[in-house]
């Protein structure tokens, strides 16, 4: 099991402590290591500081990365004595921990094939620049990997790394396939699911002036791509947190998403999860969901009425609610991980937006509406599914690539999304969860 339930980013010393008082023992996700490892017994040269890592240690830790990317993902801590039970028992500093952590990172992650774009690897100083290094990667869906020069794959055995054999790797080929055949059929369950049905007719307005009434819709959904179960989901108040109102869409610029206010929607229990549904000011519905199987939902309708000379205002609507669900997504998700306490663990995002063909979206600036863009909906229907959840530190970059897949699917370029402080609005969820605890 994962002995820090923690972003590593967010790891102290008091963390590293806490497993000694335990007793912390390694095993199937847990892995110490006292220093590099050196030839023939001689100390890795970082350790004697020239700056440079040896080949032994560098094989070493990519060989213990593999066998946890390749079974159910893991921990290692570089700089944690272990005694003859393989227990934890006292921090060994490594020199310029933090560098070393950089450079193991870009040098683990290079020796591996498939690529493994999920492991993490941070400095934690005690002395100076002196410290621990602590490894993560999660139960990798692309896996088998293997070592690039070694050419071997490993998997993880009790507290050991040891290579796989022919048949084991081809049971695993074969696993992995079933998740991800697993994974494309629920999110294409719900896709179905999302249906768009088109009001007929004209709605009169204004004595003789006749407006056209599409409705559009939203869906943004996030799968956890290791399979999980989150028994009690259904009895703690704290996952109601992941389900932001969104009656204050209005309350800011039309260019701004607004984030979870204090307030929780209205929820009621589902099978094996939670569900809310509203109709706030400006949507036809929006219902939102978590279930125990990590599945993450937002799916969100509103009328459009169009007709010549529409305002402006009237023209953004659209995507300042795409703005909205797709932030809100994001924000959930990190905090659903927080809450189960796996923060490593990797989601596949799915987003879908389906605006009738002619549509007219204004594209307006962070700053107002100068340099306004407007264009005309291209298809009806829009999804992209090769997103994947990243860690927190990169959820900005995201942010901006699926805002611009929002424009270029309206063949709009040069398009800025708005700046969104993702991490105060994750941290205020996570206080609501804690304040919300029994």
């Amino acid at each position: 099991m994962m002995m820090i339930r923690k972003r590593l980013t967010e790891i102290t010393k008091f963390d590293l402590d806490s497993l000694i008082a335990r007793g912390a023992q390694e095993d199937r996700t847990l892995e110490f290591k006292r220093a590099l490892s050196g030839r023939d017994g001689n100390p890795d040269p970082w350790m004697a500081g020239s700056g440079k890592i040896g080949q032994i240690a560098k094989r070493d830790l990519t060989k213990e990365i593999i066998a946890f990317a390749n079974t159910a993902g893991g921990t290692l801590i570089l700089g944690m004595d272990e005694d003859g039970e393989k227990r934890a028992s006292g921090l060994v500093p490594i020199p310029a921990c933090r560098d070393l952590a950089d450079r193991l990172g870009a040098s683990i992650a290079a020796s591996i094939d498939p690529a493994l774009t999920s492991l993490e690897a941070v400095g934690v100083e005690l002395d100076g620049q002196n410290g621990v290094v602590v490894l993560r990667v999660p139960a990798s869906h692309n896996a088998p990997h293997r070592d690039r020069d070694e050419r071997e794959c490993y998997h993880r055995i009790g507290d050991r790394s040891e290579p796989m054999s022919m048949r084991q790797v081809q049971d695993l080929c074969v696993s992995t396939s079933r998740s991800t055949d697993l994974l494309i059929e629920t999110l294409n369950k719900q896709s179905r699911r999302f249906v768009i049905r088109q009001p007929e007719g004209l709605m009169k307005l204004d004595g003789n002036m006749h407006v056209s009434v599409i409705l559009c819709g939203i869906r943004a959904a996030a799968y956890p791509l290791e399979r999980i179960a989150v028994d009690e989901i259904n009895e703690h108040r704290r996952y109601q947190m992941v389900l932001p109102t969104l009656r204050r869409l209005t309350a800011q610029n039309a260019t701004m998403p607004v984030f979870s206010p204090s307030d929780v929607p209205q929820w009621r229990p589902m099978l094996r999860g939670l569900q809310s549904k509203e109709i706030p000011e400006e949507f036809e519905e929006v219902v939102q969901a978590v279930r125990y199987d990590g599945l993450l939902e937002i799916t969100a309708k509103w009328k459009q009425a169009v007709r010549e000379g529409m305002g402006i205002e009237g023209l953004a609507l659209p995507v300042r609610k795409a703005y909205w669900v797709f932030a809100h997504t994001i924000v959930r998700t990190e905090i659903f991980r927080a809450l189960i306490g796996r923060p490593e663990l990797e989601f596949a995002l799915d987003f879908e937006w389906r605006f009738p063909g002619g549509t007219k979206i204004a594209y307006p600036t962070v700053d107002g509406y100068s340099g306004l863009r407007i264009a005309s909906a291209l298809e009806q229907d829009n999804r992209v599914t090769d997103f994947e959840m990243p860690t927190r530190d990169k959820i900005t970059d995201l942010w901006r690539r699926l805002c611009s897949d929002l424009a270029h699917s309206f063949g709009i370029e040069g398009v800025e999304p708005p700046e969104l402080d993702f991490e105060a609005a994750i941290q205020e969820g996570l206080a609501r969860a804690q304040a919300s605890q029994p």
